[in-house]
């Protein structure tokens, strides 16, 4: 069933990326897909005060370029990660990647 578990089978965690959660709560409710990412990055910085998620003069430039799959309906588009960049310099990039899922 994908899930993660302990030896006598009692569930142990999640198998969810930060990816899938994204496109989940952006397919998956009425929020867009900013709002999702949101979501996944200013809400949980601001709890603890970081200033990332922020896009502002000094801030950290970490962040993630998602591309709209084609084919997929513009009133629920499938996602992909195209590109990760950390303090402003890329890192991966998705022709970096040999596997399909992100």
């Amino acid at each position: 069933d994908g899930a993660v578990r302990l030896p006598d089978g009692t569930l142990a965690g999640s198998v969810l990326t930060m990816a899938g959660a994204v496109e989940g709560l952006s397919t998956l409710s009425s929020a867009s897909f900013g709002q999702a990412l949101g979501a996944a990055s200013q809400t949980p910085a601001g709890l603890v005060g970081a200033p990332l998620g922020k896009p502002e003069v000094g801030a950290p430039a970490d962040f993630l370029v998602y591309n709209s799959v084609a084919g997929s309906k513009p009133s629920a588009p499938h996602w992909r990660l195209e590109q990760v960049f950390i303090a402003g310099k890329p890192q991966i990039s998705r022709k970096d990647v040999s596997r399909d899922e992100q």
